[in-house]
């Protein structure tokens, strides 16, 4: 269920008063700025950036107004000052950057401040569901307004480079995926920070005196004015991200409302701004992000895909009339089909077996032979049925070595396996009773080539990007899990964004919330909310995989 922000927050957006006054970044509730100068520099990536990854041509930008920006991040402490809440994942440490923040919140957080100094805010924003508590539009040109706010694309790419024409203020990053001698300076990153957010200004300030413009948490930007649009846009890296990503071209495109545990922001103000009229507000949600270009040779159609969010209930409360989990599965197959998915995902683990079935081969019919294969036979049957690929969770046996193997089965719409899966990256007590598979499998649909993965597979390979996506030109993951470790979410959207694929994940321990999730190649989450059903769906239009594909469409 979506977390509507707290009363007192909204209550904070209006009644609080108080004087910007200069403070220690890592522990004040206080906020120190720094003054940027006026002046030109180049945007987007340098043609010998070695850590190019398909960001803007390079082009020449003026900053031609006054601009005030905070020297850190806005921290977990100062956000909780105002907002009265902290959404952050990582608790407990005030002085670390606020992350799982969505756009609005810090666009509200902007307001409060505003309102503070009784400026004119630059956001309008109300109470809404849909954009989990509050929904906020820009209502001024950003250059025009006089209330603090998010910086635009453009500025903060300024204030990030400080004048530098070098991918980071520091200089060129060369190990992009490794431990880099440029970022372990200035960043936090994958590399260095030990899966977690640092305190802010712990590391070495840009020329301009500002800290953590490189990685600690990517941060929201405001693209100058424009009306709001359905994906948002994230600069800087973050702690969870490698070097490549902590460069000042870096961006990250996300849905306004998604919270990630590596997304933060900092504020910026106009100086010497006379209060422009308010922009006309418009709604601009159907719009796609751009996605970066990779090897296929596929021309994909237009696909609904569905993830299924299981959870292990009594079978009867999810679904009235049934008595195990297999009708459970099978009536959330067919709603799925229902409503027009052709794929559909099932968790690991979802399905009550008591014994281990032969494996599978690709073109097999088992819906032929229901008596040796009962269950994997039903689902046939049903994929048969419902006329869409279908994707569940066997423990299969090798007749020839008594091998047992945790497997997914892709099974086609005509009810033939498509594809099959062993585990190869075993958990805990799968260890002693299963045998770990070997190669990564696909499989190919009219809506382009599927790769199917287990739980922590994900994880499992050094290399597997390369296996799967490069070597095998998987455009679409099909991922499986009974994920308990920790809020899956949080790190799915990353690896979309890492592998330039389409990630659709089904997980039956964490619900629909936190488990599951269909994903883009940029990151962003494309998915929405059966209505009545833990069911998740997205549309994946074949223009757009194509594009993630590299292809030109007719």
């Amino acid at each position: 269920m979506k977390r509507l922000v707290p009363a007192l927050a909204l209550v904070s957006l209006l009644a609080c008063r108080r004087d910007p006054e200069q403070g220690s970044p890592s522990e004040s509730v206080e906020t120190s700025w720094r003054t940027l100068p006026k002046g030109s520099t180049w945007l987007g990536a340098p043609p010998d950036d070695p850590c190019q990854r398909g960001e803007p041509e390079p082009r020449r930008w003026t900053l031609d107004h006054g601009l005030a920006v905070s020297a850190t991040e806005v921290t977990q402490a100062q956000f909780a000052r105002v907002m009265g809440f902290d959404p952050s994942y990582h608790q407990g440490c005030p002085g670390c950057p606020v992350d799982s923040v969505t756009f609005d919140e810090a666009a509200a957080y902007c307001n409060a401040l505003t309102r503070e100094a009784s400026l004119d805010p630059c956001y309008r924003c109300e109470l809404s569901d849909a954009a989990d508590g509050v929904l906020c539009q820009t209502v001024r040109a950003p250059e025009a307004c006089t209330g603090f706010r998010l910086p635009t694309r453009e500025e903060w790419e300024y204030l990030a480079r400080a004048g530098s024409p070098t991918p980071t203020h520091a200089g060129t990053i060369t190990a992009c995926m490794g431990r880099d001698e440029v970022s372990d300076r200035i960043a936090w990153y994958k590399a260095n920070s030990s899966g977690w957010t640092h305190p802010v200004a712990q590391l070495e300030a840009n020329p301009w005196g500002l800290f953590d413009t490189s990685g600690n948490v990517y941060e929201w930007v405001d693209e100058g004015g424009e009306p709001r649009r359905d994906f948002g846009l994230l600069r800087g890296g973050s702690w969870y991200h490698n070097a490549e990503h902590t460069r000042a071209a870096s961006e990250l495109r996300v849905p306004h409302e998604r919270r990630l545990a590596y997304a933060g922001f900092r504020v910026v103000r106009t100086l010497g701004a006379a209060s422009g009229p308010p922009l006309p507000l418009a709604d601009h949600r159907d719009e796609e992000p751009p996605t970066l270009p990779s090897p296929s040779s596929y021309r994909p159609s237009a696909a609904t895909v569905a993830a299924i969010a299981f959870t292990h209930a009594e079978p009867s409360e999810l679904v009235p009339g049934c008595a195990d989990e297999n009708c459970v599965i099978e009536r959330l197959i067919r709603e799925a089909a229902k409503a027009g998915a052709a794929l559909i995902v099932t968790p690991e683990y979802a399905l009550a077996q008591f014994e281990a079935e032969t494996c599978p081969d690709v073109g097999d019919e088992p819906a032929d032979d229901p008596n040796e294969r009962p269950l994997l036979a039903r689902f046939a049957e049903l994929a048969d049925e419902v006329d869409a690929y279908v994707v569940i969770n066997l423990e299969t046996i090798d007749p020839a070595s008594d091998a047992r193997y945790n497997t997914v089965v892709a099974l086609d719409p005509e009810g033939a396996v498509a594809g099959t899966h062993h585990k190869f990256e075993l958990y805990g007590g799968e260890r002693d009773a299963l045998t770990p598979g070997g190669a990564v499998s696909t499989f190919d649909t009219p809506f382009g080539r599927v790769g199917l993965l287990t739980c922590a597979d994900i994880y499992g390979r050094p290399h597997l990007h390369e296996e799967l996506v490069n070597g095998l030109d998987a455009r679409i993951v099909a991922w499986s899990a009974e994920w308990t470790v920790d809020d899956a979410r949080r790190w799915q959207a990353a690896f979309a964004h890492d592998w330039k694929v389409f990630l659709v994940a089904a997980n039956g321990a964490r619900g629909v919330g936190r488990g599951a999730g269909v994903y883009g190649p940029d990151g962003e989450d494309l998915e929405r909310l059966d209505a009545r059903w833990p069911i998740l769906y997205a549309r994946l239009p074949g223009d757009m995989v194509a594009d993630a594909a590299g292809l030109d469409t007719p």
